[in-house]
């Protein structure tokens, strides 16, 4: 989807479900891909992780998301399990 595309949901107020990420990649060109990748890191920069948890500590990341909802992302990491 280019971005104009993009513009045109928004505008429209489409919704867009079921979007799968690797489906949507796999037709991508290399340079397509490059200039994704780039354009995608400056969003990543400014996503701030609060805390990490393993996979079986997710009540515990769950009542955490839940009373501290502004503090940041909650991640589930398995390399922590």
């Amino acid at each position: 989807m280019s971005g104009i595309n993009a513009l045109k949901l928004i505008a429209l107020e489409i919704k867009l479900e079921g979007f799968l990420l690797p489906y949507w990649l796999k037709d991508k060109s290399t340079w397509a891909l490059l200039g994704i990748m780039k354009a995608s890191k400056p969003l990543l920069e400014e996503v701030k992780v609060y805390k990490e948890y393993g996979f079986h500590q997710i009540k515990e990341a769950i009542e955490d998301y839940k009373a501290n909802m502004t503090k940041g992302k909650i991640l589930l990491r398995p390399s922590l399990t």
